[in-house]
């Protein structure tokens, strides 16, 4: 998980693709579109999104990198950027489209609240599924706060399912002992939230279009292909 700051808007992201070259790897982040709007514009010449202030990714090793736009995409809340680096970072592993969220599954969220260095991990399970102007979000009280929008939410095999949306809270209905805790641990912790989470249907769309010729785990590029092919 890297923390993401565009322009002193604070959200998280995570690395689901990777292009090696001989003097670097471009890695791709995962993030949500509103941690970078009011970041972007359209190039005139080239009709091409572009970050118009520096928007920079801080992974856990503390490697800070200037960042640049590959998709954004306001309708389903999903952002996808890219930066360089010597060195080796981890990539997600990413569900099959095929998988289908059960109610009451186990998930863990997976973020920077108010933008803490290093990523914290909240324990919870899918309470709901809903679906609104076509985008189908999940519901899990795995807890969430301001800088975490944008993480990735996993089951339980570590396999990302969705991406943090939304909270219904701020951080002034959060207990100071509550918060502490979240900011120091990485476990579980009961919190009065109930985040929303964009569902892996739309992970899965905004990735394919990128990642024909991109290494990327989880067969995202695999089963694009053969979905062009049913």
């Amino acid at each position: 998980c890297v923390r993401i700051n565009a322009n002193g808007k604070i959200g998280s992201g995570t690395i689901v693709g990777k292009e090696v070259s001989s003097k670097s790897t471009k890695y791709f982040v995962l993030t949500a579109y509103h941690v970078l709007e009011g970041s972007m514009q359209v190039n005139h010449t080239t009709g091409k999104l572009e970050f118009n202030v520096p928007v920079t990714a801080l992974c856990d090793d503390r490697g800070l990198y200037v960042c640049s736009v590959v998709l954004g995409n306001s309708s389903n809340d999903i952002g996808l950027i890219s930066f360089e680096a010597r060195t080796q970072y981890s990539v997600a592993k990413i569900a099959s489209r095929s998988r289908i969220v059960q109610l009451d599954s186990r998930v863990y969220s997976v973020g920077h609240p108010l933008g803490v260095v290093g990523a914290r991990i909240t324990e919870g399970k899918i309470v709901d599924v809903t679906s609104s102007n076509g985008v189908t979000y999940l519901h899990p009280t795995a807890p969430s706060i301001y800088g975490c929008s944008g993480g990735g939410l996993y089951d339980a095999n570590g396999k990302l399912i969705g991406i943090n949306h939304a909270i219904a809270v701020t951080p002034l209905a959060w207990t100071g002992a509550s918060l502490a805790s979240l900011l120091k641990d990485d476990v579980s912790i009961p919190l009065p939230t109930m985040p929303v989470a964009i569902s892996l249907k739309e992970v899965h769309s905004a990735l394919e279009p990128h990642f024909t010729n991109v290494c990327c785990s989880e067969k995202i590029a695999r089963e694009s292909k053969e979905l062009k092919n049913m």
